[in-house]
């Protein structure tokens, strides 16, 4: 033991949270609110997400000369320049190039700044390589060897050298800043679900982020079979991650991405094919001001993105839907919300009956388009015709505008049911 060593620091107060209340302890994020500036983070999601894609968008924008005003990725800033180096051991070197060429060539950029970005990041595509240039069996970083002790390959100890090599001498705003590794099922150099191995990857990895002032952005996967509830898409989340619990626990941020669900409501987004449909949500992050906002983004012609957040559903910090109806429900909704709020304004019992009901919505569908619908107001909600009468009905319902009772249903609160339907809030 040295005077060094942890344990003789903390015998000596060394580690005394006494400033705790002195210091802010600023926290340094590469883009606001999904990747930190230092340390580990993980992107996972299943195949053919567009994992990959995503993240040399971030490389892009990472990689590119500042401006006068940040640059912005998911809608957020991007606080630091610099060169990116890309570990690839899932794509040929052909594939990601022409990927990042059309990523590059959608900015709004002149082609002489396209050209220094795209210098800027670094492709080490490790399937296209001969075995002169890359003679190990495999392109993992962790092994376990002879000792029986878990620890970084050669390959690791090269990267880790280069990047302490290339930084020592570069400028503030050439320093390599971030590393994308792609992905770790084919790269860690063990079964993602081994504890063990894990614990050592991240805690080495982490503080290797600490030393060289950098983030690592991990590729991950989800499992084959995944529980998903398409009106509450954070449930399940994090389980849906592969591999044991450290990869989610030990990283600074957990982001999932994936394709829109089948049976997932996408609010007032329509027209696009839910396989273009990209949703990018953080998970589980151990970081201050981390994004509680899901975004949507749809995949275009070029290899690139354009951010539809504006056209989705709301979701609230529980998980729940907030919004989740398109311009046509609405429309719909207010036009029976109309119906009702007249039929209980004249109503001098507060209650209004089925018969009432239906009397009002044949009166009103002649001169109302919004109207024209399944008219029968007693369906069951679970088989009520949907944008129908009674579905609509069982919406305000749920949103205690009216409460049922045998024969119709008695006045709720309709100003504010009409407020959470209709406009979100």
């Amino acid at each position: 033991m040295t005077e060094e060593s942890w344990i003789s620091k903390l015998k000596r107060d060394g580690y005394a949270a006494a400033d705790a209340i002195k210091s802010t302890y600023p926290m340094e994020w590469a883009v606001d609110g999904f990747l930190p500036a230092i340390g580990t983070s993980i992107w996972f999601g299943a195949g053919a997400t567009g994992k990959t894609q995503l993240l040399l968008t971030l490389a892009a924008q990472i990689a590119r000369p500042l401006g006068n005003e940040p640059h912005k990725w998911l809608e957020e800033n991007v606080n630091v320049c610099g060169r990116i180096l890309v570990l690839s051991a899932e794509d040929l070197w052909g594939d990601l190039m022409r990927r990042l060429g059309g990523i590059v060539s959608s900015l709004q950029v002149d082609t002489e700044i396209q050209e220094e970005i795209c210098s800027r990041i670094h492709i080490v595509p490790f399937l296209s390589m001969t075995s002169a240039e890359f003679d190990a069996k495999n392109p993992c970083l962790f092994f376990r060897g002879d000792t029986r002790e878990w620890e970084p390959t050669r390959t690791l100890k090269e990267i880790e050298a280069y990047i302490e090599e290339w930084n020592s001498t570069a400028s503030p705003r050439d320093r390599i800043v971030g590393v994308i590794m792609d992905s770790a099922t084919t790269m860690a150099g063990f079964e993602t679900t081994n504890a063990e191995a894990t614990t050592n990857f991240l805690f080495y990895l982490n503080r290797l982020c600490v030393r060289q002032s950098l983030f690592w952005a991990i590729i991950g996967h989800t499992l084959k079979d995944n529980k998903f509830d398409p009106d509450n898409p954070q449930i399940n989340a994090v389980a849906r991650l592969r591999g044991s619990a450290m990869w989610s626990t030990t990283p600074r941020s957990v982001v999932e991405v994936r394709l829109a669900h089948e049976e997932e409501n996408l609010g007032r987004i329509q027209g696009i094919d839910r396989r273009d449909i990209l949703i990018v949500n953080v998970v589980k992050a151990n970081s201050y001001q981390a994004s509680r906002t899901p975004r949507y983004l749809q995949r275009i012609e070029g290899a690139a993105f354009k951010d539809i957040t504006s056209l989705a559903p709301r979701i609230s910090e529980g998980g729940e839907i907030v919004r989740m109806y398109s311009d046509e429900e609405i429309s719909r909704l207010s036009a029976v919300f109309d119906l009702v709020s007249e039929l209980f304004d004249n109503s001098a019992r507060g209650r209004v009956t089925f018969r009432e009901l239906s009397k009002k919505f044949e009166e009103s569908s002649a001169n109302d388009p919004f109207i024209q619908m399944d008219g029968n107001p007693r369906h069951d909600p679970g088989k009520a015709p949907h944008g129908g009468f009674a579905w609509c009905l069982h919406q305000i319902q749920n949103k205690n505008g009216i409460h049922y009772y045998r024969q119709g249903f008695d006045r709720g609160d309709l100003a504010s049911a009409r407020k959470i339907l209709t406009e979100g809030r």
